[in-house]
């Protein structure tokens, strides 16, 4: 009885064994997996920033484009006005040559 005891000691010793290294096994697989997670949740922060970052030079290239033509437009109403002004002046003018000349009739 005590052979048989000390036999299948000696049998379950290798799978013992074996058991301890499928445990540093799954051990080193699952500190795999929490790095490669880690480094996956990095990278995603870095894209999301990326992204962010685009999207806000984006924003603000859309806001500038916005800038200019208010500011195109502007100055366009500015000339308009000013052409009208000219034109309001040059009236005026024709208006008091036309009063001056019946004057001097």
């Amino acid at each position: 009885m005590e052979v048989d005891v000390m036999n299948q000691n000696n049998l379950l010793k290798p799978l013992k064994n074996d058991l301890h290294g499928v445990s540093e096994e799954t051990q080193r697989i699952d500190q795999n997996i929490k790095d490669a997670k880690c480094a996956l949740t990095s990278k995603a922060r870095e894209a999301i920033e990326y992204e962010t970052k685009n999207n806000k030079v984006e924003i603000e290239n859309k806001e500038i484009s916005a800038g200019v033509q208010a500011a195109q437009a502007g100055v366009q109403a500015a000339q308009d006005n000013l052409k009208t002004v000219k034109n309001d002046r040059e009236a005026a003018n024709k208006d008091l040559k036309i009063e001056k000349d019946e004057r001097d009739c």
